[in-house]
């Protein structure tokens, strides 16, 4: 899977994007979320 392909640095930043998009922490980005 990609995660097993980046390493800590990488990961730690994809989390920190994911977190960026999905404002209401559920964990699932929304096309909602996505639109912003």
């Amino acid at each position: 899977a990609l995660a097993t392909t980046l390493d800590e640095n990488e990961l730690s930043d994809l989390k920190d994007q994911f977190d960026a998009i999905d404002v209401d922490k559920n964990g699932v980005i929304s096309l909602e979320e996505m639109r912003h």
